[in-house]
This record gives structure tokens, C-alpha cells and sequence, in this order.
């Protein structure tokens, strides 16, 4: 018997379609993330895009988030806010967007290259979705929920990068947060093994620099404590008996979860103005973030956790449907410290 934990085929497809909006959002953003556009005319464009399709933002209101998406550049790791800054040749920028579609939601955040990048920011931009990637590949019915970001952690370490331990993925459907929660790193959490009919979000952060964090004056805005470039991105998938189905990728691209190392989106180039947050030169902060003034920081960090044996189906949901006070994703623990067109990787 399926537990608490799962959906039905009918209510996945139903997912699959508010992700596809975005998903075909993100496709079109290729095209618009140019030199001198400014952030908040990329939000603009996203809310009237869900909107011809029917569809709303779950993050506007959210906890009184005030934007559709999150735009986070450079050295900020997430939640960051659309404003005047003009996008500039060499930033990196993570659109998150969540679309909630006639009360069913999804989820999915990739980092665009605008124009040419330094090689440093380049290469953790493909390290990043090569990440994701590991944490799709290890997300199959039967494996450990801790096998996700056991993979995670060991696809960033390889490629010389460390996870943001401090945000995790999460259960997602009528609900933007729902259980379980999805670390990104092998750190100790509640045993449970993953069950046909899951719908969960894969969304490492990963970092050129150091994996703290703190959080800005606005409540929202995190960066690194370093200053380090950040890259991001995620995907809304369900577990089935075999690969993943992404229900964040438009029919074409609803390949697999064995994806080879990403390339880049990268955008073609146009004439430049200013640059935002997240540096675009990997080095390990001498920049300041340029989308908002710091205030308290928040600094987490995490260790490793080795996947556990699978069990049978039917022990599986018993375990899963007894433990209901699971932590709620989103956020993990922090600590206090002061503190030219976008180029996709391949899909």
C-alpha cells in the first residue's frame, strides 16, 4: 500500500503540467537574458507568462515574498530580488520559478551564463547541473532518500565545488513545500526509502567558494559569506520503478535522468550595462553582492551520510507513512555571522 508520501498517475500529470509551463518558461528566457535587460523586467516577463497559460506564481506571497521568481546573481546562492540591476557580459543568474497550475505546483531553477563567463564561473555552472543530474540519477524506487544527496555531494566534491547545505529540496504538489525533505549532501536524516509515486524537487547550490551563507537585510536575499559565485538547478521529478520522469522538462527533452555532464546555457551577447550579485569571476569574494546590502548571516554546512540497502515495496510505505514529523524543507538551520544572451547547459 502507497503511503502519505505518494501520488496518484492522475494527480503527477496534473503536475507535470503546471511544469511544463515552466519548463517552457525557462526555455523562452534564453532568449531574453541579454546585457542591460534588468531583473525585474526578466519577473515581468515570467508572471505574464504564467499568466496567458492559465497559470500563477506559488513564490508571490509566499511567506510575503513579494515577486513571481527568485533572480539570484552571481555571489547570491537564492531567493534573490528583482530590482533595476542590469544584467551585465560575464554574470551568472539562477531564475527560479514555481507555477502553481489550478492548485497544482512545480518547481524548477537554472543558472544562465550571460555572454562569454570567466572559465571558473563556467565550470561551476556545469558542475552544478551535472549535480542535479547525480541526484536525479540516484532517485529510483527502493534507494535511500539519503542516496540523493550522497550523489550530490560526491558530483560537486569531484568537480571541485561544495554543496550550500543549507537549503534542501522538498516534497512538492498542492503544497510548494510538502515531505519529505531532500538534503543535498549525505548529512544524518530519517531514514526513509524513496516509493513509486513520490513527487520531489533535486535543487543543489553549489559554490566556487565557501558553502556558508547569510541572509540580507531584505529577509530573503542569501549569499555567500565569501562572495563566491553560486550556480543552481532543479528539477520537479516523480520516482517510478525505473529513471525518474522529470515533470519539469518539456516533451522533447522528457529524457531519462541520465544525463551527461552539462554544457552551459549560455546566451548570445549584446551591448552591456551594469552586473549583479554573483560574481562572475570564481574568485573567493573580492566582490560585494551587488543586488542587496548584507545584514545577519546564517552559516550552515553538512557531512556525509552513505546510502542504506533498499527494502520490499510494502515495508517501504509502512516505514514512510509512520513518520509524520519529518523537518519542513526549504531552509535548514543557519547560525549567526556578520558579515550577450544567456547560455544554457544542455538539457
Amino acid at each position: 500500500m502507497p503511503s502519505a508520501l505518494t501520488k496518484t498517475a492522475e494527480e503527477i500529470k496534473l503536475i507535470q503540467r503546471a511544469g511544463r509551463i515552466v519548463a517552457g518558461c525557462h526555455q523562452e528566457l534564453r532568449k531574453r537574458l541579454v546585457p542591460g535587460k534588468k531583473t525585474k523586467d526578466i519577473d515581468r516577463f515570467i508572471d505574464w507568462y504564467l499568466t496567458e497559460r492559465g497559470a500563477t506564481s506559488a513564490q508571490k506571497g509566499y511567506k510575503g515574498y513579494p515577486y513571481t521568481s527568485c533572480i539570484s546573481i552571481n555571489e547570491v546562492a537564492c531567493h534573490g530580488f528583482p530590482n533595476d540591476y542590469e544584467l551585465k557580459e560575464g554574470d551568472i543568474v539562477t531564475v527560479d520559478i514555481v507555477a502553481d497550475l489550478n492548485g497544482w505546483k512545480a518547481d524548477s531553477a537554472w543558472t544562465y551564463m550571460i555572454g562569454n563567463v570567466s572559465e571558473e564561473a563556467r565550470k561551476l555552472v556545469r558542475a552544478a547541473k551535472a549535480a542535479m543530474n547525480a541526484g536525479i540519477k540516484a532517485a529510483k524506487a527502493g534507494n535511500a532518500l539519503s542516496a540523493i544527496g550522497q550523489a550530490i555531494e560526491q558530483s560537486a566534491a569531484q568537480d571541485g565545488f561544495k554543496v550550500v547545505s543549507a537549503f534542501a529540496g522538498h516534497g512538492i504538489g498542492r503544497q510548494m513545500h510538502e515531505r519529505p525533505q531532500v538534503l543535498h549532501t549525505g548529512k544524518p536524516q530519517p531514514r526513509i526509502m524513496l516509493e513509486e509515486g513520490m513527487v520531489i524537487t533535486i535543487e543543489p547550490i553549489l559554490s566556487a567558494g565557501s558553502a556558508n551563507i547569510y541572509t540580507a537585510q531584505d529577509g530573503w536575499t542569501t549569499l555567500t559569506v565569501d562572495h563566491a559565485l553560486t550556480a543552481q538547478f532543479e528539477h520537479t521529478i516523480a520516482i517510478t520503478n525505473g529513471e525518474p520522469l522529470l515533470l519539469t522538462a518539456l516533451p522533447a527533452k522528457q529524457s531519462n535522468a541520465r544525463s551527461t555532464a552539462a554544457k552551459p546555457s549560455v546566451a548570445k551577447t549584446g551591448t552591456a550595462k551594469s552586473s549583479p550579485a554573483k560574481s562572475s569571476e570564481a574568485s573567493s569574494g573580492s566582490r560585494k553582492p551587488s543586488q542587496t546590502k548584507s545584514g545577519e548571516a546564517k552559516a550552515s554546512s553538512g557531512k556525509s551520510e552513505p546510502a542504506k540497502p533498499s527494502e520490499a515495496k510494502a515495508s517501504i510505505a509502512k516505514a514512510n507513512s509512520a513518520r509524520s514529523s519529518e523537518p519542513k524543507p526549504f531552509i535548514a538551520k543557519t547560525v549567526n555571522v556578520k558579515s550577450s544572451l544567456a547560455k544554457p547547459v544542455d538539457d
